[in-house]
């Protein structure tokens, strides 16, 4: 099976780019955020965020969570030879469940500066359907303006219309364990009025093979000209690697790139970088396009993402992403756990020798109502800095077995520990009728809805105190589980 796997792949890759070779002019691939930048476009079949309103809709039903980005990215490469140009846009996508599926929208703008600005609003839509197939629509809307008078536009504008609206329809679907394949086209009314790559009408073929930790891609792309009547061929060769951290307060790093061919030897590479943590996502790219004949002329350009993901994963596990998706929740799930039970081990170990220590400090200094006040200023400082409720009680219950033989007021601390208590009492009460309800209805749950409980049950008694070891068991049976 893994030998099948290489060779799909490498006669995946072989195919893409022979087809890159077809000579004909070509403008670069600049990406609509930093992800896909870096990626050179190949994301119709490995789209997983917002950017699939451009490259894929099928593929919004990948997104993991609800997520909002913005993207910024200063481009040299504009409509005129030389020209530099600001590229801003704001994206927002939408899981809605199995059933209904996913939406996104985004709104981008692309400026000349003295010269030329082009606007785009897109919305996208798809679902899943028979087997491990989804479709998706797509519409836009397109606008540009020139800020010169039009008869002195340079050439390359000339033509088109100033606004149109356009179509686009996707297919995303696995045919291997980790291979998917998308198909995509934009703007299928052919609305000639975009100079920018991305707003143009275009087909793209890609096929993608997709593991935990990385994905490779790759991608043709058969684009309509932006100045002259026909259409343009280019091929990509884009991979990602992440490198998930080992705990879950840490950040995971992802690094990819991506190698591109078109037609007049034109070239280009891209390499990009992602920095995330929780439910906050920065991805940057750095793209450098080039002449096959050299790199005297050649201009890098740069894009930054910043996105927000929040909302319960609602991924489908026949897709491959999904199943990405749930093993890497169950991975940082486990993490959670054993960080707040490394967490929580010393200080345990720590309040075990406490009655030891007392009887040392009290026959060494004589004072025990001092020794009690500084105990006590002790346990205040570790009850504001977080520490569990099983940590306050064990720490209470010896403080005042050991103080209560000495000439010591310890109300307070008895107070504390009659509160403390009720509280361990009503969290253990709370997790056994949990627990009790997980272990009765897991049989009418699936994969998804175990995990989501599990992951509530986490959240809701994991820094208590309370032993996660029944969740920790239960999340390796559901790795296990095909």
């Amino acid at each position: 099976m893994l030998e099948t796997r290489r060779n799909y792949v490498y006669w995946m890759f072989a195919v893409i780019m022979i087809c890159a070779r077809v000579r004909l002019r070509a403008a670069p691939e600049m990406g609509v955020a930093a992800r896909d930048a870096a990626l050179g476009g190949a994301f119709t079949a490995l789209a997983d965020d917002t950017s699939a309103v451009y490259y894929n809709p099928a593929a919004l039903i990948n997104l993991p969570q609800h997520e909002f980005s913005s993207s910024y990215g200063f481009l040299n490469s504009g409509v005129r030879s030389g020209a530099s140009v600001t590229d801003w846009s704001v994206s927002a996508g939408v899981p809605m469940g199995k059933k209904i599926g996913s939406a996104g929208v985004s709104w981008r703008e692309i400026y000349e500066h003295s010269f030329y600005r082009e606007q785009a609003a897109s919305v996208g839509y798809g679902r899943s359907m028979i087997g491990h197939w989804s479709v998706g629509l797509g519409g836009q809307y397109f606008n540009r303006s020139l800020d010169i008078p039009v008869d002195a536009a340079a050439p390359e504008v000339d033509g088109g219309v100033a606004s149109a609206y356009g179509v686009s329809v996707g297919v995303l679907g696995r045919v291997m364990d980790c291979v998917e394949i998308g198909f995509f086209g934009q703007g299928l009314n052919e609305p000639k009025r975009a100079a920018s790559f991305v707003n143009r009408s275009v087909y793209r073929a890609s096929a993608g093979y997709r593991a935990l930790t990385y994905s490779v891609a790759a991608q043709l792309n058969n684009s309509q000209a932006a100045y002259q009547e026909g259409r343009n061929w280019s091929g990509t060769l884009a991979g990602e690697k992440w490198l998930f951290s080992n705990q879950f307060t840490k950040a995971d790093i992802a690094v990819r790139g991506s190698i591109s061919s078109g037609p007049d030897q034109w070239r280009q590479w891209a390499v990009g970088t992602t920095y995330q943590r929780r439910f906050l996502r920065m991805d940057y790219a750095f793209i450098m396009p080039f002449q096959a004949d050299g790199w005297t002329s050649a201009q890098a350009s740069h894009r930054l993402t910043l996105s927000v993901l929040f909302g319960r994963s609602t991924a489908p596990q026949k897709l491959i992403s999904g199943k990405r998706n749930f093993k890497f929740r169950i991975t940082k799930l486990k993490q959670k756990i054993k960080f707040h039970q490394d967490k929580m081990a010393p200080i345990l170990a720590q309040v075990k020798s406490l009655r030891q220590n007392l009887v040392h400090q009290g026959v060494r200094q004589g004072d025990f109502s001092a020794l009690y006040d500084r105990t006590m200023q002790q346990y205040w400082a570790q009850k504001d800095g977080g520490a569990s409720l099983r940590e306050r009680l064990e720490y209470l219950t010896i403080v005042t077995g050991f103080f209560r033989d000495y000439p010591v007021s310890i109300s307070s601390a008895e107070k504390e520990l009659a509160s403390t208590q009720k509280s361990w009492d009503k969290i253990q009460k709370e997790w056994a009728e949990s627990w009790s309800g997980y272990v009765l209805g897991n049989g009418e749950m699936d994969k998804d809805e175990r995990l989501a409980f599990l992951a509530d049950l986490g959240k809701r008694f994991e820094s208590s105190g309370i032993s996660m070891e029944p969740v920790s068991k239960e999340l390796e049976i559901l790795e296990e589980l095909p």
